[in-house]
């Protein structure tokens, strides 16, 4: 039950605000403190507002065999000009398209779009037009 009701308060404000915890712990009679460790336990859990724009670069087997180590390191450089509450880029494990690596994905609120075989310079490019409203389609299906 806990799970589900941290799910859905994360689901309608992207991330688990103070207060909210709080009415769930009175609502629901548990320790604010049990909330806040089952919420640390699972990874998907935000416990700060998430930034305007998040890029996951896939650091696995494939994705690192072309070349997606320098692809991160290149977009974690471009992030450093910008506001962290803007744009935030992370190494992640598996996005699930080991047959078109490399892949990022670019996620703009709740909505993640793929980016396969894309090299640094262009996704620095697919990044500034995403932040200024007009994001390209994705070609995770090309």
């Amino acid at each position: 039950m806990i799970v589900q009701a941290l799910q859905d308060i994360q689901h309608r404000h992207g991330f688990l605000p103070t207060d909210e915890l709080r009415s769930l712990s009175k609502r629901t009679g548990t320790p604010l403190y049990r909330l806040h460790e089952v919420a640390s336990f699972f990874p998907h859990f935000r416990r700060d507002e998430p930034p305007q724009f998040e890029v996951k670069v896939c650091r696995d087997m494939a994705c690192h065999l072309r070349g997606s180590d320098s692809i991160l390191k290149r977009l974690e450089s471009f992030a450093q000009g910008l506001d962290k509450k803007q744009l935030h880029v992370e190494g992640v494990s598996c996005l699930g398209r080991c047959d078109r690596a490399p892949i990022a994905t670019v996620v703009t609120g709740h909505h993640p779009r793929n980016y396969v075989q894309r090299s640094a310079e262009e996704l620095c490019t697919i990044i500034q037009q995403t932040m200024a409203g007009s994001p390209p389609t994705p070609n995770t299906d090309a």
